[in-house]
């Protein structure tokens, strides 16, 4: 296990907070007074019909947006870092959240050992003094270079990658590229890991695979994980905390049984109301109506 873990959330479990998230664009309301806890070492999913504003829930939380109203916790180490106060590159370095996207942003030239090192800068680039120690090239950033070509080897081995390593990004399958942006965000060593629609194109053994990888990102680095995910299967199959937006508002909040038989659940996406848990195969066809589409 790396040191990803160290120190993550409060002494309940809480990792971070969310209260009264509000985002307007001009006239248009986003998100409406949306408030959640996610813990740590758990999976919440944050679903919800076309434009219900999952995604801005993300760019709120990493610096993307800066919201209208609303405050977003986070805790790990000696403080709480309040991350609507912070620019997008302080929440990655320092409060440590890491992300992935909807569409894949890895470096296609570079190899996939270079991705997963790169994502390291900060730490190399510190212990490097900022380039002079790794000129010289000092004890001190000669350990700091192996030490981070071993988290790297660490991360390709976990996610499959390793007989890849010398091979450029770009011409990866694209289920291994998908994988390989999880290893690049946990390379930053994150205490909370957000990733947005992780399933996108994946057919269904490389999502049974996906499954796999963020299980044991839960269960072994022992981390938070906040998913927006369109695939039925996987939220289901994985998450320990859903929450339900709706037209920016959050309509369901609860454990995956808890969230497949409420009905508001049930009328957001079917447009009726039903007496009775979502079938398993209106479930899968969630896969097809599930998205961001809006801000």
């Amino acid at each position: 296990m790396s040191d990803a873990s160290a120190n993550g959330g409060r002494a309940d479990g809480t990792l971070l907070t969310v209260d009264h998230l509000t985002m307007r664009f001009g006239g248009l309301i986003a998100i409406d007074d949306v408030s959640f806890t996610a813990r740590n070492k758990e999976i919440t999913a944050i679903i919800g019909p076309n434009g219900a504003g999952k995604t801005t829930v993300f760019n709120c939380l990493t610096g993307f947006y800066s919201p209208t109203v609303g405050r977003l916790t986070l805790y790990h180490g000696d403080m709480p870092f309040q991350l609507e106060q912070m620019e997008g590159f302080r929440i990655a370095a320092k409060a440590r959240v890491a992300r992935t996207f909807q569409n894949i942003r890895l470096f296609g030239a570079m190899t996939v050992l270079e991705n997963l090192v790169v994502a390291q800068h900060n730490k190399l680039m510190k212990a490097s003094g900022y380039t002079v120690f790794g000129l010289l090239g000092l004890p001190v950033y000669r350990h700091a270079e192996q030490d981070a070509i071993e988290l790297a080897k660490y991360w390709l081995d976990k996610t499959g990658l390793t007989e890849h390593a010398d091979l450029s990004a770009g011409n990866l399958p694209y289920g291994a590229q998908r994988r390989l942006e999880i290893a690049r965000a946990m390379c930053s060593e994150p205490v909370m890991l957000c990733l947005d629609e992780p399933a996108a194109g994946l057919n269904p053994r490389e999502s049974a695979e996906l499954n796999d990888l963020l299980l044991h990102i839960r269960d072994d680095e022992q981390i938070g994980l906040l998913l927006i995910e369109h695939d039925m299967n996987v939220v289901m199959g994985i998450s320990d905390h859903i929450i339900v937006l709706d037209h920016g508002s959050k309509i369901s909040d609860g454990t995956p049984k808890e969230v497949r038989e409420d009905p508001a659940v049930i009328r957001a996406y079917l447009g009726e109301e039903e007496d009775e848990e979502l079938p398993p195969e209106v479930a899968a066809d969630l896969v097809q109506r599930d998205g961001e589409g809006a801000p």
